[in-house]
């Protein structure tokens, strides 16, 4: 039994592209929308419970977990009163939440000597949904509507398996017993 936590530097990262062409809010040839998520930092903090078998340890893990999440968006507006090829111009936005869940797995570790482990282990993050609404108004001269609005939609899941290498200091191991016969 035991505890155990971990903070990450990371590079992920994903793209997502829609397209809304609901001609209620003047969208005939579409809205373009890109999505950029990224982070660079999570971490989490885990309870550790296993089985010994020899030099084989069994276990599972469990906690929370956070992450910092960065989401860029990207769009572009044409409709009825414009060209299809000089759309409305590129509109930026970008939102930082500190997303907060929960994590759950397993593994498996070896004790090559007392001191030295190797192991494997698999581990799943939920970090939960979350929305983005986002109201953009347009400015743009000949744009006969006044704006569109996209409610942006994020579930973040992560699946890992991970090497590992450990090393245990036996700082509090119990001073040796000496015996005379």
């Amino acid at each position: 039994m035991g505890v155990e936590a971990d903070v990450d530097a990371t590079n992920y990262h994903g793209n997502a592209f829609g397209l809304n062409t609901d001609p209620t809010n003047g969208n005939f040839f579409g809205n373009a929308l890109s999505d950029k998520i990224r982070s660079s930092i999570e971490g989490s903090f885990r309870g550790r419970v296993g089985f010994a078998w020899d030099r084989v340890l069994f276990y599972g893990i469990g906690g929370i977990a956070f992450a910092d999440v960065t989401n860029d968006y990207g769009e572009t507006f044409c409709n009825e009163l414009q060209i299809l090829g000089d759309c409305g111009g590129l509109i930026f936005e970008s939102r930082t939440r500190t997303l907060v869940g929960w994590t759950a797995g397993g593994g498996i570790e070896y004790a090559v000597t007392p001191n030295w482990l190797v192991g494997v282990e698999y581990r799943y993050t939920d970090f939960g949904r979350f929305t983005d609404t986002r109201i953009v108004g347009r400015t743009d001269p000949g744009v006969a509507f006044g704006g569109a609005e996209f409610d942006v939609h994020h579930p973040l899941t992560q699946n890992r398996v991970q090497a590992r290498v450990s090393y245990k200091f036996d700082w509090l191991a119990p001073s040796p017993v000496i015996a005379k016969y």
